[in-house]
């Protein structure tokens, strides 16, 4: 009975050792060489905070509320 029970116990680990297999992955990767960062241009005063626009974000906007919004100022109410 030691022996039918070693004899499966054996059986299954070879089982399952093939059974995980390391499969490849598909996914190509890429590796980026540079990340560029924009962010409009802020100017610090005593009371206020003057806030420049980049291009692009005046390009994506149809008009003033929705370039407040492209801006994306957290403290913007």
């Amino acid at each position: 009975m030691k022996t039918i029970i070693a004899f499966i116990t054996a059986l299954l680990g070879t089982l399952g050792a093939s059974a995980q297999t390391k499969t490849t992955d598909t996914i190509i990767s890429q590796e980026l060489t540079e990340i560029v960062v924009k962010a409009p241009k802020v100017i610090r005063k005593s009371d206020m905070d003057v806030y420049h626009p980049s291009k692009s974000a005046v390009e994506n906007s149809k008009n003033g509320m929705q370039l407040l919004r492209n801006l994306m100022i957290p403290t913007l109410t």
